[in-house]
């Protein structure tokens, strides 16, 4: 980390902490790299670090792609007593949702690992392999549960 700004050693150290735990006691006992001494001192004075808005966003971002699924499936699935949705459908959706916030969406295997718990803890709702679509039954997903709708575009006279 040579020649890099006192921004880029902040932001730095809170992605550090936004990824790592265990982080939080490292910078506490003066353990995390370069301007360590410095940013620990400003932690014991004010209780926080001092970051600018552009800082606190990056950080604010970086927490949330870390939870970008979970996020994913609160914002943009709901219940519905007669609908239902599929893995591939939640997944290509979850990569569009991540790809229009410009965050790293996690791989196809992850999002597909943890769907069933992260559902059943979201909806209640337990993982169904006869999901029909295209006139198949052999489809895994899950049932009242279904995407949200797009919200819907109007254009007003004149455009």
């Amino acid at each position: 980390m040579t020649n890099n700004t006192h921004d880029d050693r902040i932001c730095e150290e809170s992605r550090f902490l936004a990824h790592a735990p265990a982080g939080r006691n490292c910078l506490l006992t003066g353990m995390a790299g370069p301007g360590k001494t410095t940013l620990l001192k400003e932690f014991v004075k004010i209780g926080d670090f001092k970051l600018t808005d552009a800082q606190r966003g990056r950080v604010d971002s970086l927490l949330a792609e870390s939870e970008s699924l979970r996020l994913f499936v609160r914002e943009n699935l709901e219940q519905h007593a007669y609908g239902d949705v599929t893995t591939s459908e939640i997944t290509q959706g979850y990569a569009e949702f991540c790809a229009d916030k410009g965050w790293n969406a996690l791989p196809t295997a992850i999002v597909e690992r943890t769907l069933p718990d992260l559902m059943l803890d979201v909806f209640h709702v337990t993982k169904s392999h006869d999901i029909e679509r295209n006139g198949k039954k052999s489809n895994c997903g899950w049932r009242r549960v279904r995407l949200k709708a797009a919200p819907a575009f109007h254009l007003t006279e004149g455009e």
